[in-house]
């Protein structure tokens, strides 16, 4: 799977930065966010939060059929 091409972070406060980064696969981009162990909100584009819904719910739909 590829990687998100390059990141850069930017502190806005103490606690939270702001992460820019681009990807030529969105798809990876969505794997490499699942995996960090960190909350975050995806300003944009629109279709990085479309993918990521559907990744939750395909999760979830996972969690039902296995009893959870």
């Amino acid at each position: 799977m590829a990687q998100p091409s390059r990141a850069t972070l930017e502190a806005i406060d103490d606690t939270h930065c702001l992460m820019l980064c681009g990807t030529g696969q969105l798809d990876s981009l969505v794997y490499w966010l699942m995996a960090l162990d960190v909350e975050f909100d995806v300003l944009e584009p629109p279709v990085l939060k479309e993918r990521l819904r559907r990744a939750s719910e395909r999760v979830g739909r996972s969690l039902v059929r296995g009893g959870w």
